[in-house]
């Protein structure tokens, strides 16, 4: 689609190649920082769209990958982005921090895993990408007030 198109010029394309067209300088050049303004306008909003499918890519390879090692650097490479960017980026257009967001990702798929009784703790530690128990349930207790096995029993409680 052409720039005048997209910008909502559809009828300025002659304008913009054609100093005839406009009754003074002064004329020709507010069209053209009209145009001028417009392509910018465009030019941004493409890029924060971009930023943002950028971010919800992340977001949902994280979700899908919580067993895994997630690094910033795999992150990166996935984004296409410089690490250090890329989590500038992520705080900026979701409002977390990436380290947060994985974290809090992690516990909500552990509370989650924990309403089921078919899965021990233990499992459930490896499922949501902690290699350690003691780790883990430090991390959960901090996070919940719970350990995991008490946040377990007050589910199944209720």
């Amino acid at each position: 689609m052409g720039v005048f198109r997209k910008t909502g010029f559809q009828n300025g394309y002659p304008q913009a190649y054609r100093i005839d067209a406009f009754d003074s300088w002064a004329d020709a050049v507010d069209y053209l920082q009209q145009v001028a303004e417009a392509i910018f306008g465009l030019q941004e909003s493409e890029q924060e769209k971009r930023e943002g499918d950028t971010i919800v890519r992340v977001q949902q390879y994280i979700l899908e990958h919580l067993s895994e090692d997630i690094s910033l650097v795999k992150l990166g490479e996935l984004a296409y982005f410089n690490p250090s960017y890329l989590s500038r980026l992520f705080k900026r257009v979701s409002g977390t921090n990436l380290s947060d967001f994985i974290h809090n990702a992690r516990i909500n798929k552990a509370k989650e895993l924990l309403t089921r009784n078919d899965m021990k703790i233990q499992e459930i530690v490896a499922a949501v990408g902690y290699e350690s128990h003691a780790y883990f349930t430090k991390f959960f207790k901090k996070t919940t007030n719970m350990t995991p096995q008490e946040y377990r029993d007050s589910i199944i409680k209720m």
